[in-house]
């Protein structure tokens, strides 16, 4: 059962270009260790738009989360999302999280160093 999914893009180099792109995730593909979370909320700040001016620097913001067409960017945000599929043993469905992601509806994460408190995207 494929997911409906939506990414806000920015153009790089003409941020007052935008626009949304439509896509389908099918969590039957996600890979081993890969889980796949629904970010739910985020904040949406002036920091957000220096991550956009910086985003090439050395900083290389619009590196965390790259966009499929080039001369775009996804805007990196903190918020919560929920974890809706998980391929790694150390990690449920249904656990929430706080940290940083595009501002997407949908993200598939590579867990890596996992703990029972934490872990990160590889």
């Amino acid at each position: 059962m494929s997911i409906s999914t939506t990414d806000f893009l920015i153009k790089k180099d003409d941020l007052q270009q935008v626009k949304f792109v439509e896509g389908e995730l099918d969590p039957a593909a996600l890979q081993s260790g890969e889980v796949l979370v629904k970010v739910d909320k985020f904040a949406f700040t002036t920091n957000n738009i220096t991550y956009c001016l910086m985003g090439d620097s050395r900083l290389r913001y619009w590196h965390f989360f790259p966009a499929l067409e080039d001369g775009w960017g996804k805007i990196p945000v903190w918020g919560f999302a929920d974890i809706i599929h998980s391929n790694h043993e150390g990690i449920a469905e249904g656990e929430r999280l706080f940290g940083y992601f595009p501002l997407a509806t949908h993200l598939v994460i590579q867990a890596d160093r996992v703990t029972p408190y934490n872990f990160v995207d590889s």
